[in-house]
């Protein structure tokens, strides 16, 4: 398993936690991959 499908496993498990400021945490983590795979592909 990739480290982006672990973190999107942690943000599923999150919600379903509804655990708020970790749910925030991760993705504010995703945003900045997205953002650094964007940043890549010019």
């Amino acid at each position: 398993m990739s480290l982006k499908q672990q973190i999107n496993e942690d943000m599923k498990s999150a919600m379903r936690a509804r655990d708020v400021p970790r749910l925030s945490a991760i993705r504010l983590l995703m945003a900045a991959i997205k953002q650094r795979e964007v940043d890549e592909r010019v």
